[in-house]
């Protein structure tokens, strides 16, 4: 199977700003068309003309990954608008600094509905009559446990990657380096240029 993204149509979350931002012109220059979602309107609008400025046809979506319906509604403005569907990066996250001890349940229900409750819901309106396997256990039955690993799409040509970039310097760890600030005392940028390394 091709896997060169020439052409093919990909959603990009948490597109409007690092490393989502870095993927979805990427991908424009190797050729694809690029759907882009995200909840911050005017950095996603930037990022539309950026992408469009690099010849690639381009549309985005204002939508929160934690909302299935909003998620539906993105795929499927892509699909109609882009004349197709053939990848998503579920790129959008969210991380959190704070003691183990101050962590509250809705703190934990925030990063899991954006974290990995999101992965699921962009899968579901591309074959609605399916539903998530987990990988990690070798089981297509068993979704709820590891819903962020799709095995049981194996058998229609559809795979699932992880990608692992580290640390990366985004706007994520300026934020993370503001309350390390607040929570440890240090000097404010010296978390970042720790883990950055910049």
């Amino acid at each position: 199977m091709d896997t060169q993204p020439k052409g093919r149509v990909v959603l990009v979350t948490g597109a409007s700003q690092g490393i989502g931002r870095a993927i979805a012109l990427r991908l424009a220059r190797d050729g694809a068309k690029v759907g882009l979602v995200d909840l911050k309107e005017e950095k996603l609008a930037e990022v539309k003309k950026e992408v469009e400025a690099l010849g690639a046809s381009a549309t985005s979506f204002v939508a929160d990954v934690s909302k299935r319906d909003e998620v539906f509604a993105a795929v499927h403005q892509v699909e109609r608008e882009l004349g197709g569907f053939h990848a998503i990066v579920n790129n959008a996250g969210v991380a959190q600094v704070k003691p183990l001890a101050d962590v509250l349940p809705e703190d934990m229900d925030r990063i899991f509905r954006v974290n990995a409750d999101s992965v699921v819901w962009a899968f579901k309106p591309l074959r609605p009559s399916s539903r998530l396997g987990a990988s990690k256990v070798r089981s297509s039955t068993h979704p709820p446990p590891l819903a962020t690993k799709a095995c049981q799409y194996a058998s229609a040509g559809i795979t699932v990657n992880a990608y692992c970039p580290g640390i990366v310097g985004t706007d994520m760890w300026v934020e993370i380096d503001e309350r390390f600030s607040q929570l440890t005392g240090a000097p404010k940028g010296e978390t970042y240029r720790k883990y950055v390394g910049v």
